[in-house]
Formats: structure tokens, sequence, C-alpha cells
């Protein structure tokens, strides 16, 4: 065994000190911090802070916020380029997505007439009214089995596109809109909006489609408050926004 050398030392030991340990030999490596980041649901960086709150310091955290992206990240401490990092991302509901083609300006597909009635056909509960779905369902079907080949050779421009669309809905029975019951986000209130139900002559065939304008504005105003419900959970902590 490899013995110690004559040691030139002065330890003083506080009152509160029992006992010294002296290791002779090598150290042990150094292991590298590791950083731990999370990426999760809106609520994670909350969740994460609340159960951790009178355990940590916090007193370097930061929260930054991408609020057109709806994400936001918490950075226990912003001076530690290892900090730990809690993401969270706010993410549009399944049944919008499965209504929409568009988040942005909340639109469908365009699409032949009876591709439409096939669209809609299995979304009944995210009507307000299931009969009123089955009708729209049925006005589809109906159309494209008795009007189709009579509007193939309208004018593809914007009048003659007006046009056909007035005379296609008005004409024929398909409703000029309809209301669905949808979370708009992940995790939010089921709401009521009313879809607009629009069709054209496009490269000698009829399309339909349909969009919601009061969704163009309320999913911002939704998008707002749900960050901001997740943040004032961590208040104080800084809010950086990007």
């Amino acid at each position: 065994m490899e013995q110690m050398g004559n040691l030139n030392q002065n330890i003083i030991l506080g009152d509160d000190q029992q006992e010294l340990v002296i290791r002779y030999g090598q150290a042990a490596e150094v292991e590298p911090p590791v950083k731990f980041e999370f990426d999760g649901v809106l609520s994670a960086p909350a969740d994460y802070y609340e159960g951790r709150k009178d355990k940590l310091d916090w007193s370097h955290a930061v929260i930054r916020l991408d609020r057109g992206g709806a994400r936001l990240a918490l950075i226990r401490d912003n001076r530690d380029r290892h900090s730990d990092e809690v993401t969270g991302q706010l993410s549009f509901s399944d049944e919008a997505m499965a209504l929409f083609d568009s988040t942005t300006n909340w639109t469908s597909g365009s699409m032949s007439m009876d591709g439409m009635a096939e669209h809609l056909r299995y979304k009944g509960h995210l009507f307000s009214d299931r009969v009123a779905h089955k009708e729209l369902v049925k006005a589809f079907i109906n159309y494209d089995m008795r009007v189709t080949n009579t509007v193939s050779n309208k004018v593809d421009d914007r009048k003659g596109a007006k046009r056909t669309e007035e005379s296609i809905i008005k004409e024929n029975g398909i409703p000029q809109s309809f209301k669905i019951e949808i979370p708009v986000f992940r995790g939010g209130e089921v709401l009521e909006f009313e879809c607009q139900v629009l069709a054209a002559a496009r490269g000698g065939a009829v399309k339909v489609w349909y969009e919601c304008e009061d969704l163009r504005y309320e999913a911002i105003k939704l998008r707002d408050r749900m960050l901001d419900a997740v943040m004032a959970r961590m208040d104080p902590i800084t809010i950086l926004e990007e």
C-alpha cells in the first residue's frame, strides 16, 4: 500500500465538526453536469415549478414565451447553460384537426360534393345538432346525384364563381352554414362555432368547402388566455417574451 508523505498543513475544525476525513490517492473523475430538458403539454412548466417550488432556488429562473408559437419554457437558472428546462406546447385539439385543413384560416379542403359528404359523414358528434348534421350530409349526396352535370360548364372567375356559389346553395337545399361544438385546443373548453358553406365551379366541376370566420379571432384569444393562466401559476418568475 502506498504510504502518505509528511503533511505540512494546518487544519482548523469548527466547533460543530466532530470528524475529519483525509483521503489520499487519485481523485475520482469529475462527472460533467447534466442538463435535463422536458417537453410536455402546456401545463408542464407550471406542474414542474409547483412540485419543486419550496425545494429549489428560483431567484434566477425565467420563463421564455413564444406567444405566436403557443409555446413557453421554464428555465430554472438563466445564468447556467446546464440548467433544467421544461417546455410546454399548446396544441390544437384532435377535433379541430379532423374538421379543418388550415388552422390559420380555419378552412376545410376544397372537395367534390360526394367527397364533402364522405368527409362529414362520421363527424356528427362534433355538430351542435345531430339532425342538422344528417340533413347536411344528405344534401351533399342528393346534390351530387342531381345537379353536378348542369353546372360543369360555369365560368371559373370571381363573378362566375360567386354566381355558382349562390345558385348551388340556394337552389338545391344545401344549408349555407352549420354549427359545431369542439375544443379548439387540447385541454380547452368545448365551444360552439358557426361554419359557412361555400361553393364554386373549378376546372369544370363544382367544389365545396367550409370556413369558420369566428375561429380566426377566437383561437387567438383562447391561446392568450390559456398561456396567461399557466404563467400565472409560476408568478413571480420573470417572463421574457420573444
